[in-house]
């Protein structure tokens, strides 16, 4: 039991410091237009093999987690926007922790979930196109996120996407449900 408390409050206390990081929008702040951002059907996806696999066992996610108490040194930050006209939104932050390329985003109201489904995380470079997957999305005990860490730098893919995947086993992009400039 007490290895699920542990957990739980690591998980609470990363969240907490992360998101007291965020930058925050005010009523005089102008927010600026997205762009959309298509990844082409036809194009292979890139996972990266020094990366953590977000799918991977609960056990492994927490042997990663337990006692990695460094915080993150934050370069890029936006804003997400729905792109599908609904109401959920979100934030991705990209940087380097214990070394490595890190990035993290969080989402709030986001639809429900139909059997068979599952939202994916995306980084997009503009010039050369290029994307990269950052697995699927996690729920934890505050709200639905997706962690990302690799050896090698990201720093320069600074479009996000987050994807409504059927689980048909298709690596490529879907359905757009958010998208942020990452500046």
């Amino acid at each position: 039991m007490k290895p699920y408390i542990t957990i739980a409050l690591t998980s609470i206390l990363l969240t907490a410091c992360s998101t007291s990081t965020l930058p925050t929008t005010n009523q005089n702040t102008t927010v600026p237009e997205q762009k959309q951002v298509e990844l082409p059907q036809d194009t292979p996806v890139v996972t990266p093999p020094d990366s953590i696999d977000t799918r991977e066992s609960e056990e492994t996610q927490t042997k990663q987690q337990v006692g990695d108490n460094a915080q993150p040194e934050w370069k890029l930050h936006g804003l997400l926007s729905d792109v599908t006209g609904g109401t959920a939104s979100g934030s991705a932050n990209s940087g380097a922790k214990n070394g490595a390329f890190y990035m993290e985003a969080s989402f709030t109201s986001l639809p429900a979930l139909s059997p068979g489904y599952f939202y994916e995380g995306w980084l997009v470079q503009s010039n050369p196109f290029h994307f990269i997957s950052t697995g699927e999305i996690s729920y934890d005990l505050t709200k639905p996120s997706n962690i990302f860490s690799a050896k090698e730098d990201y720093g320069n893919y600074t479009q996000y996407v987050l994807t409504l995947e059927p689980d048909d086993g298709d690596p490529r992009p879907a359905k757009h449900i958010l998208e942020g400039e990452l500046q």
